[in-house]
């Protein structure tokens, strides 16, 4: 297990931003298709549902944060994630809910 680190004022303040950018739930839908590889807009908004104009304004907040990446295929813009982390992230997220989804069924089991 890794020694706990503290933090400074400016990761706080850092890990702050990256959390905000996060907790929109159409940028959380757009990393979760962008997990299946990469993409174009019109693939996204396919599998999102989001309109077009609202996905190219979060895919442009994910890459400005360094979620994701982009490049351009001939008329296209390819989107694709750009750091692992976000997966390990999602997976924590993950495995926490599931947590507490099971000791709330246990209380309920309990009552």
């Amino acid at each position: 297990m890794k020694e706990k680190q503290n933090m400074t004022d400016a990761q706080v303040e850092e890990a702050a931003k990256q959390f905000t950018i996060l907790s929109e739930p159409a940028r959380l839908y757009l990393l979760r298709a962008l997990m299946e590889g990469e993409q174009n807009v019109t693939q996204l908004v396919e599998k999102t549902g989001l309109k077009q104009g609202t996905a190219s304004k979060h895919l442009g907040l994910l890459a400005n944060a360094g979620f994701i990446a982009r490049k351009r295929d001939g008329n296209f813009v390819i989107y694709q994630i750009s750091d692992p982390m976000v997966f390990e992230l999602c997976k924590l997220m993950c495995c926490r809910l599931e947590e507490q989804a099971r000791q709330r069924a246990d209380e309920l089991r309990a009552q």
